[in-house]
């Protein structure tokens, strides 16, 4: 059975967030990753410097981080993860 918290999510998260599937996982080191996205969705948004991306993955709270790049073109955009232990 869902949380309050996981329906509440989910209902704001089609409302505010897009959906996008993860293409390519950079390991820098044990803790330390680079996720790219990419989406539909994500091809009508641009991002600038100290932009912040809000994501919200099954079974984790939502997170805040800073985008690297963003390729308007192909819908796609990357951030770093950094966590104590995958």
């Amino acid at each position: 059975m869902a949380s309050a918290k996981e329906l509440v999510g989910s209902v704001l998260g089609r409302l505010f967030f897009h959906d996008a599937t993860v293409t390519r996982v950079r390991e820098f080191s044990p803790r330390l990753r680079e996720i790219e996205v990419e989406g539909p969705a994500l091809r009508s948004l641009s991002w600038r410097a100290g932009d912040k991306v809000q994501a919200m993955m099954p079974g984790m709270n939502m997170r805040t981080y800073t985008p690297l790049h963003c390729d308007a073109e192909r819908g796609a955009t990357a951030f770093r993860i950094q966590r104590p232990v995958w």
